[in-house]
């Protein structure tokens, strides 16, 4: 039985690295802007997934000279997060339908459990960079992409 709402948004690890990174210009001031007025109209979800790839992503230094944040900085980050996000733990009911969504749709786990994790809890919208594919639906949940040029607040019912 889904225990999201509608109007909640899952925000995908993209989105939340492009916010803490000063570095990625304009990315960066669109992704701090768009999380900030979801946070602030309480409808952010956070899985144990994202904050997992947000962590290991930014302590990293992943083809830069230096990671985009310290450990200490990513953990202030991920606090703030779970302050203020609704946070969705991962069941074995969502890895399950992960499983079934990367074979069926040919995605990667990583966006089939992201993309599972919404639908089973009544998520509509996930707020990302990565599309599945070329898709812009799956299932019933729609994927925004905030970076897109024609990308909206309205999109996501700002």
């Amino acid at each position: 039985m889904p225990n999201g709402s509608p109007s909640s948004l899952l925000i995908d690890t993209n989105v939340l690295i492009y916010a803490a990174d000063a570095a990625a210009g304009v990315k960066a001031l669109q992704a701090s802007a768009v999380v900030q007025q979801i946070v602030v109209a309480g409808r952010a979800v956070i899985t144990a997934q994202v904050i997992s790839e947000f962590y290991s992503s930014t302590t990293r230094p992943k083809g830069r000279p230096t990671p985009i944040l310290t450990p200490a900085e990513a953990v202030r980050w991920v606090d703030e997060w779970f302050a203020n996000s609704r946070f969705l733990q991962v069941t074995q009911e969502m890895s399950r339908d992960a499983v079934r969504g990367a074979w069926q749709h040919s995605i990667n786990i990583y966006d089939a459990l992201i993309w599972a994790s919404a639908r089973l809890s009544g998520i509509r919208i996930v707020l990302t960079e990565d599309l599945p594919g070329s898709r812009t639906a799956l299932e019933g949940v729609h994927y925004v992409n905030p970076f897109a040029e024609s990308f909206e607040l309205a999109d996501i019912g700002l």
